[in-house]
């Protein structure tokens, strides 16, 4: 009590503290009973019942949740937002989401646009977290010209495929043609963002 968390006679038999928006104070705490997981608040409140296979985090009101060996995002009212339908799904970077990235068996990130509750464009091997809608996306087996300006906004001089991905929103829509340094997507989400 007294801002402290206390489990003393609570039945609990593991907890899990997800980072909350803000990444340092826990709000909620994802805790184990008779072999399911909820959440729980400081006051030791059910948040989320327990029903669930494992909690993960708890960002902007939308917690990643495992079912049935599963995964999906469902808000503090426990009304699914993403379906149990994923091997993994990505992280809630922004404040009301309109898409996370969800993966499937073939180990690819598809975008789960959230406002239309349906997958949208293809996979990608590798991707970062939406901000304002934007964010970086890498096919595999991708391919970036050696051209002199690629070298110039490379690190070392190289054009090197893993520094270099594609522009895309929340519906999966490649923003720009060719691949972009991935190191430069602050100033190509802002330039986007004003146009």
């Amino acid at each position: 009590r007294n801002g402290h968390v206390v489990f003393e006679g609570s039945g609990y038999t593991d907890a899990f503290f997800p980072r909350n928006q803000e990444g340092t104070e826990f709000n909620y705490i994802g805790v184990e009973k008779n072999g399911q997981w909820g959440l729980i608040d400081k006051a030791e409140n059910v948040i989320l019942p327990f029903e669930y296979g494992r909690v993960n985090d708890c960002r902007h009101g939308l917690v990643q949740v495992e079912k049935n060996g599963k995964w999906g995002v469902v808000n503090l009212q426990n009304k699914t937002v993403v379906p149990f339908a994923y091997e993994s799904v990505g992280d809630i970077a922004e404040n009301n989401p309109s898409a996370i990235f969800v993966s499937k068996p073939d180990h690819l990130w598809y975008v789960y646009n959230i406002d239309q509750q349906k997958e949208m464009g293809h996979g990608y091997f590798a991707v970062g977290n939406f901000t304002d809608g934007i964010t970086w996306a890498r096919v595999a087996n991708m391919r970036v010209d050696d051209n002199t300006i690629n070298r110039a906004l490379s690190d070392d001089n190289a054009p090197q495929e893993a520094n270099f991905a594609y522009v895309i929103d929340q519906t999966g829509q490649e923003l720009i043609a060719t691949p972009v340094p991935i190191k430069l997507m602050p100033q190509i989400a802002a330039s986007l963002k004003k146009s």
